[in-house]
């Protein structure tokens, strides 16, 4: 059996993403080749810098870091929230956008703040997941377009969950169920096309 390594500490997007992976292989798809590990398995890689100017970059370095140390093939994910009247920020910095990496209310403090007298609200959150083999890495991207609202709505989720609400919905992540968010979230459709080409490498 296969192990697919996750670079990801973080246990809520760690759940998020086993999620998706169940979502996705509703339809009968076998992930039966491959074995999923977390940073959580190997504990003295340490801290990963993330040095990059984009998201391809921060992942590749992430799955990179990871491919070095375990020798199997190896999944980052480097993700944020674009905001189109800030051009692009908080992007890639949004995990630490009010300087300590992971303060989320912190985060959504400083975005609100930033945006209070700003009307145009359309922002989106992108996803770019790198998979690392011997092969190179593969890259699989994904976007869910919405408003930022003017307040935090709900207590579900992790990071800006609370301030986003997705086109077509009247809530934001944070109150939209785990069901939901995984079928239409940045994160799953990056994941839906990292099925389909693990799927055709597990028929090779």
């Amino acid at each position: 059996m296969r192990i697919l390594a996750f670079a990801t500490g973080n246990a809520h997007k760690l759940e998020e993403l086993e999620g998706i992976i169940s979502s996705v292989t509703a339809d009968g798809a076998s992930w039966s080749g491959f074995r999923l590990k977390g940073l959580k398995d190997y504990p003295q890689i340490g801290e990963i810098e993330e040095t990059g100017s984009s998201f391809r970059e921060n992942a590749l370095i992430k799955a990179q870091a990871l491919y070095d140390y375990t020798g199997h093939t190896s999944l980052s994910e480097d993700s944020g929230l674009v905001v189109s009247a800030l051009e692009g920020r908080p992007g890639i910095y949004s995990a630490r956008y009010a300087g300590v990496h992971g303060d989320a209310n912190s985060n959504m403090d400083k975005l609100l703040e930033e945006m209070d007298l700003i009307s145009d609200r359309r922002c989106y959150f992108h996803s770019c997941i790198c998979i690392l083999d011997q092969s190179g890495p593969q890259y699989f991207e994904g976007n869910c377009h919405g408003t930022l609202l003017q307040e935090r709505s709900g207590d579900g989720g992790f990071g800006y969950d609370p301030i986003f609400m997705p086109e077509g919905f009247r809530d934001s992540f944070a109150i939209l169920s785990p069901e939901i968010k995984n079928r239409i979230s940045h994160r799953s459709r990056a994941m839906a096309l990292l099925r389909d080409f693990l799927r055709s490498r597990s028929r090779v």
